[in-house]
Formats: C-alpha cells, sequence, structure tokens
C-alpha cells in the first residue's frame, strides 16, 4: 500500500475506505488525530503541506466570518437570509476543519506566519460588502 508518509493507522483506515465524512459533516476521529502526531517528525515536503493546510482551513473559517460581519450591507433580505444561511454552514464546517488540523499542528513554529485571519476576513468582508451575495458565490 502506498501511504506517501501517512502514519500507518491512517494509512490502513483510508485503504478501507474509512474516511472523515459522516452524512456530509466533517469529523476527524481522535484515533486518527493521535495517530497523525505521533507520526511526527514529519518529512519536510509534509510539514510544508501541514503548515500550508493549517494557514488554508484558518483563513476559510476567516473569510466566512468576515461575510458574515458584512451581512448588514447586503440590501436585499431574501439574498441577505440565504448568504447567512451559507455563510453559517461553511463556518461550522471550516471551523470543524481548522479543529483537527490544530489538533495535529499544534505548536507555534509548525504554523504558518502568513496573516491569514486577517487576509481571510478583509477577503469575506470586502467580496459581501462590495458585491453584496454574488461576492460570496463568485
Amino acid at each position: 500500500m502506498v501511504s506517501l508518509g501517512a502514519p500507518p493507522a491512517l494509512a490502513a483506515r483510508l485503504a478501507q475506505g474509512l474516511g472523515c465524512r459522516h452524512f456530509g459533516a466533517f469529523r476527524a476521529p481522535p484515533e486518527m488525530l493521535r495517530a497523525a502526531v505521533a507520526s511526527k517528525p514529519w518529512p519536510p515536503w509534509l510539514q510544508r503541506e501541514m503548515r500550508s493546510n493549517w494557514a488554508g482551513e484558518t483563513g476559510a473559517v476567516a473569510i466566512y466570518r468576515g461575510c458574515q460581519a458584512a451581512l448588514p450591507r447586503v440590501q436585499c433580505a431574501q439574498a441577505r437570509a440565504a448568504l447567512e444561511a451559507f455563510a453559517a454552514e461553511h463556518v461550522e464546517a471550516e471551523e470543524a476543519h481548522l479543529a483537527a488540523v490544530a489538533a495535529v499542528v499544534a505548536a507555534p513554529s509548525e504554523r504558518s506566519w502568513m496573516p491569514a485571519t486577517s487576509f481571510g476576513w478583509g477577503l469575506g468582508f470586502a467580496s459581501t460588502a462590495g458585491r453584496g451575495a454574488r461576492g460570496m458565490y463568485i
């Protein structure tokens, strides 16, 4: 089995089709997170990937939080309500992803220095404030 550096326990679960989705909602079983942590130190390429994953999830949460902050600027009540539901669902999913990544990428030295939170929040806010609901969907 080719694992590309995945911990043996995780590689075995993935080979069996035991992923991290359950009825459309993300969940990261604690044993999988522990296996990922136990597999450290990671090869340099995986360290870079995980640093990028952490930054991406951090930025994704911030994008939807920025969108939520700009919702009062959306003039059409129907569009605002639909976007509010969309953002709430997505921020919840991204927070679950970030919690899983943060459990594995725990040390500050493993995380990106990229200003993912401020950049993501600004992007979500500006997209929504500037273009309304269409700014977030495009």
